[in-house]
């Protein structure tokens, strides 16, 4: 499969690398900003977006002590296996972490483990959408044969899975201007010799996380890859709870694994969310662990997950014309001591630049490819969103008597929602709302019947901001 450019263009994306590296000071030899050193450049961070390093000390089994090299003819060279026989107890190990925060939302990036994003936290809950793991431990999945199930989001390159260079110090720089700051993690990878980057961005006023993902063949030749990013979930203290929602943009799922005897093996495709009278976007209903893609791409451009239990949510906005790869995997009925030590759960959500694990992207020789995801956390809308976009996420329900509204906004918004209801205008309401504080109401249906629904936001000058309409 050869990846389409997104709204940014290929040249432009090169240039946005090149020009970042261009700076003095900017190749971060972790610890620097604009040239400057950390400390210091820290200090001079916008008050409302603020940036600063902190240490973090998390249990770690001595992985990097049993580590072997491969030969040549092996099929992850020239990355190293692990000697699951030679691993000592786990001790604590310091890792330098960076936190990017605003009134809504902090989020955490580890470069020294593949730069991932390791921490999400809802300012207005307190509460984590990211999984984080109290061990660093080793389990023996991935295509390298070992994989650090730290929890997060993190970048898989240049093969499915969990790819071969997540586990590894990855380099980063910083950018802080008015209103807004970033971090860019990125790697040359050993194999391809590409350029992988990922920029991460919060400004001011949205809750939402800006998260461009950057490709870079440098090299004469062509190259074939995939790009996944796959964040590990956990919404309600660290476990996945019964009550939790997975929504998917798709009518099927093509099954990569399967732990369920009352399912088709991998490489079938079964209905979603509803297969055999089972609905399998709730997690109470699956019988087993199981992975799938949903089929035969996405069909929408935002994906999440919301758990009912603990009203709290996650939201994926993507471009799927660029990334149309869609994942969810979770370990259901597996020992938890595969991946940690205390019993905690976590779901995964991955997205792709191709559709499954068995399809590949191309970059020519010079070719570049970014574009922009948007995550964010969502709550107390009472039920899961059944749509979303940049926004804001939305609860639009026919429940029988009543059409059920729940609005949680991606910033502060003053000024009317709208609803239409077969065509025709039924309703208007003054709305006030921000992030953790959604617009709810309710339409009285009186026995009619309904067809078509449509809801509008307006801003205080009445124009408007988006609208979701359900058929």
């Amino acid at each position: 499969m050869q990846p389409r450019p997104s709204s940014i263009s290929l040249v432009a994306a090169l240039g946005v690398w090149l020009l970042a590296f261009s700076l003095p000071g900017s190749e971060a030899h972790a610890g620097t900003v604009r040239g400057q050193p950390a400390s210091r450049a820290l200090e001079q961070a916008e008050p409302n977006v603020r940036v600063y390093a902190v240490t973090l000390t998390i249990p770690t089994y001595p992985y990097l002590d049993a580590l072997r090299p491969t030969l040549p003819e092996e099929s992850i060279y020239p990355y190293p296996r692990l000697d699951f026989a030679a691993l000592g107890p786990p001790a604590s190990a310091h890792y330098k972490a960076i936190v990017l925060e605003n009134r809504y939302l902090s989020i955490t990036v580890l470069p020294a483990l593949g730069g991932r994003l390791y921490r999400i936290q809802d300012r207005t809950t307190g509460r984590d959408v990211t999984y984080r793991n109290s061990v660093i431990k080793p389990t023996p999945w991935g295509v390298r044969g070992w994989w650090l199930a730290t929890g997060g989001i993190e970048w898989c390159f240049p093969l499915e899975e969990h790819g071969l260079n997540e586990w590894r110090p990855w380099k980063y720089y910083i950018r802080q201007s008015k209103g807004q700051a970033s971090i860019t993690v990125h790697d040359v990878e050993d194999r391809t010799g590409m350029i992988v980057w990922v920029r991460l961005t919060l400004d001011a006023t949205h809750s939402f996380l800006a998260l461009e993902p950057g490709l870079h063949n440098p090299t004469a030749s062509s190259r074939s890859f995939q790009f996944w990013l796959n964040g590990m979930l956990s919404l309600n203290q660290n476990h996945v709870s019964e009550r939790t929602r997975f929504i998917l943009p798709a009518a099927s799922l093509r099954l990569h694994s399967t732990g369920d005897a009352d399912l088709p093996g991998p490489g079938a495709t079964i209905t979603w969310p509803d297969y055999q009278g089972r609905d399998l976007s709730l997690y109470q209903n699956w019988k087993g662990a199981m992975g799938g893609f949903a089929s035969p791409a996405a069909q929408a451009d935002f994906a999440g997950a919301y758990d009912e239990a603990s009203d709290q949510g996650v939201v994926r906005i993507f471009p799927r014309s660029v990334a149309p790869g869609v994942k969810l995997f979770a370990p259901r009925g597996l020992d938890p001591g595969l991946w940690t030590d205390d019993g905690s759960s976590y779901f995964e959500l991955w997205g792709g630049l191709t559709p499954t694990f068995g399809d590949f992207a191309v970059l020519a020789p010079g070719q570049a490819l970014e574009w922009r995801e948007r995550w964010y956390p969502v709550s107390n809308l009472h039920g899961a969103f059944t749509h979303a976009d940049e926004t804001a996420a939305a609860r639009i329900v026919d429940s029988g008597d009543q059409i059920q509204i729940a609005i949680a906004p991606t910033q502060a918004i003053a000024g009317k929602v709208v609803l239409w209801v077969n065509g025709a205008k039924a309703a208007e309401w003054p709305a006030s709302m921000q992030p953790g504080r959604p617009f709810q109401q309710t339409w009285n249906k009186q026995g009619a019947a309904v067809s078509e629904i449509e809801v509008i936001i307006l801003d205080k000058y009445q124009r408007r901001i988006t609208q979701y309409v359900t058929r």
